[in-house]
């Protein structure tokens, strides 16, 4: 993953990843990757969310219909 890439930046701070030691480039890699899944999964909750609110739309539109 870093292979590809030269520089990196953490915490405001440029590092070369040549200079990098292994055990940094690991660590930098699963930032990378949890930085994904977090967004992933903000982008599922955000989905949930609207799900619920326009189902329960539907609910309350089919409870006051009946009475």
């Amino acid at each position: 993953m870093t292979e590809n890439i030269q520089e990196i930046t953490f915490q405001d701070k440029q590092y070369k990843v040549a200079d990098l030691s292994e055990r940094a480039k690991v660590c930098w890699a699963h930032l990378v990757d949890l930085s994904k899944q977090e967004h992933t999964l903000r982008f599922k909750i955000d989905q949930i969310e609207a799900s619920r609110e326009t189902i329960t739309k539907h609910m309350e539109q089919e409870v006051n219909k009946n009475g």
